[in-house]
């Protein structure tokens, strides 16, 4: 019966790997909510993986209405609307043309 127990407190306390949907991230939404544990900071970090737009700000409207998400509010430019990776690479030249 112990074992039972160690292995449940293992799965609850894992957070989602990169590379996962959606529908595994709100799994662990509902893990921790009925666990009765307060959110990880590194869930941020599973939900910014999240290849859309859309399921970000469905995972986070899921985390706000779960009671999970409290506190300062997110900004969304930095948890949601991510960059593309091409527009990333232009903040860092500054779109001046390279030397060589």
């Amino acid at each position: 019966m112990m074992l039972l127990g160690a292995v449940l407190a293992t799965g609850l306390g894992a957070t989602v790997a990169s590379g996962q949907g959606l529908d595994d991230l709100t799994a662990e939404i509902d893990r921790l909510v009925l666990s009765g544990r307060s959110m990880p900071p590194a869930l941020l970090l599973d939900l910014r993986r999240l290849p859309d737009a859309g399921q970000r700000m469905q995972a986070v409207v899921y985390l706000r209405r779960s009671g999970l998400l409290t506190g300062r509010p997110l900004d969304l430019d930095d948890v949601v609307f991510l960059p593309e990776p091409a527009e990333a690479a232009d903040v860092f030249t500054d779109g001046a043309p390279s030397g060589d």
